[in-house]
């Protein structure tokens, strides 16, 4: 049981991990075009 439920919670973080690199990446790539455009 306790291997399942730190299997469960593995697998918990690394989505959570997951969703929050992804975010944090787009927040990034976006800032990024924000400031191109602003040059042009």
């Amino acid at each position: 049981k306790q291997k399942l439920i730190a299997e469960a919670t593995g697998l918990a973080d690394f989505s959570v991990r997951d969703i929050f690199v992804s975010t944090f990446k787009e927040k990034y790539l976006i800032s990024k075009q924000m400031r191109k455009k602003r040059r042009n």
